[in-house]
């Protein structure tokens, strides 16, 4: 007597079928859980990158993280019970899912100039409150330290002249108002978070010694005091613009030393 035959076509599309539902969901949990990950121990960069676009961004992929994994959950359903309600609502929920992220897609690829210059504004008008705003402070010292950057445009560091950290960092103690001369050896141009620390040999993460500290935020004869001169090691001199693949490439790199 002959058994019943496995291999056949329903049961290998049904296979196929689970084996696409299980990535779709492990992809929306991915997906929510880095999001959820990103809200939850770095909210201090919407500070830097701007509260809409940093929030409509990843309140964006939370929902289509969590949509995919209820997707996911009906369609696996849907391939084990053959319920038709569940068949026509995976399908119709697939489409959305689908047009959703094809809608997102094309604002990205059409609009990068735009969405970069409202990033670059929002930076622009933060840099001013370093040292008077904590979580403004919090955020620009996070990004610089793990993007490895500094300021904002190329050779930048002047910027930070326009900061109040450096009008406070730089106050004369016994007169008010005036700053100390630029041959002072407590003359600060640029903070902590802007000089080169060293790499871990094993990890290859930054640690938290510095090359020269001192080199870095006063020295005599180069950047950051001037734009020209010899080069400094010990400064950062890649610019902290345009920041959203760096932060994807930091975000993402961040996970193995939290896990």
């Amino acid at each position: 007597m002959q058994g019943p035959t496995i291999f056949t076509t329903y049961n290998v599309v049904r296979l196929l079928g689970n084996i696409l539902v299980l990535l779709l969901v492990c992809f929306g949990g991915a997906l929510a859980g880095t999001s959820t990950y990103v809200l939850v121990l770095y909210e201090n960069i919407a500070e830097v990158f701007g509260r809409y676009v940093f929030y409509g961004c990843l309140y964006a992929a939370l929902a289509c993280g969590i949509f995919a994994v209820v997707l996911g959950l009906f369609a696996f359903y849907d391939f084990t019970q053959e319920n038709r309600f569940t068949a026509i609502l995976t399908v119709v929920s697939s489409l959305c899912l689908f047009t959703v992220v094809l809608i997102l897609g094309i604002i990205l690829f059409s609009y990068p100039r735009a969405m970069q210059d409202q990033v670059l504004q929002a930076m622009t008008s933060t840099l001013p409150e370093y040292g008077q705003t904590n979580h403004v402070t919090k955020a620009w010292d996070m990004m610089q330290s793990f993007l490895r950057c500094c300021a904002i445009y190329n050779l930048g560091w002047h910027a930070y002249k326009n900061t109040v950290w450096f009008r406070t960092t730089n106050l004369q103690l016994h007169e008010k108002d005036v700053l100390l001369p630029v041959t002072s050896p407590f003359y600060l141009s640029v903070p902590e978070s802007c000089c080169y620390t060293l790499l871990d040999g094993l990890t290859g993460y930054p640690t938290d010694t510095y090359r020269d500290q001192n080199r870095c935020q006063n020295w005599q004869y180069g950047p950051p005091l001037y734009t020209d001169g010899p080069h400094n090691d010990a400064l950062y001199y890649r610019v902290c613009e345009p920041p959203l693949c760096y932060a994807a490439v930091t975000i993402m790199r961040s996970f193995p030393k939290c896990c």
